[in-house]
């Protein structure tokens, strides 16, 4: 099987939204929404326009194109959908008033987009009070095997606590 397909299958398509971290010119992360039944490509970006972020999306949507392409050569005919010529599309979401917060705003974009709206209560001062929760969880994830990165963690807030 090719990660053409496997990326079809599983990543594009396995659901009705397939979401997207995109880092644009290396300096600005943003959340992307393939809908399914919407046929749009959905912005969700707290810090830029769309007009700044567009040309990365389209790039986004044809590295997929070429990918459903030769799925569809390769396994079966138009199995997977054409999404050429889907509208990219920029939501209104709450933006973030820093420089460095945009990575936290994807991840709550992620955990809480519908495809319409978020269906929680996102804003910079909610942010700011998850940073350090953020930080945490993922430094003691079980899939994280670095253990001296987790025992420096748990020093720390035994030290923040005394």
């Amino acid at each position: 099987m090719s990660a053409c397909y496997e990326r079809c299958e599983l990543e594009y398509f396995a659901t009705n939204k397939a979401y997207f971290a995109v880092n644009i010119a290396d300096c600005h992360w943003c959340t992307i929404v393939m809908h399914g039944d919407k046929k749009e490509f959905q912005v969700l970006d707290s810090l830029w326009s769309l007009e700044r972020s567009k040309a990365f999306v389209q790039k986004l949507r044809t590295k997929i194109v070429k990918d459903v392409e030769f799925a569809n050569n390769e396994i079966s005919e138009n199995k997977y959908p054409d999404v050429s010529n889907r509208e990219i599309k920029s939501y209104d979401i709450p933006q973030q008033k820093d420089r460095n917060s945009c990575g936290l705003f994807l991840l709550e974009c992620m955990e809480h987009w519908d495809g319409d709206e978020l269906t929680a209560e996102v804003s910079q001062e909610k942010i700011d009070d998850k940073r350090e929760r953020t930080v945490a969880k993922i430094i003691m994830a079980k899939t994280n095997l670095v253990e001296k990165a987790k025992k420096d963690v748990l020093d720390i807030a035994v030290k923040a606590l005394a």
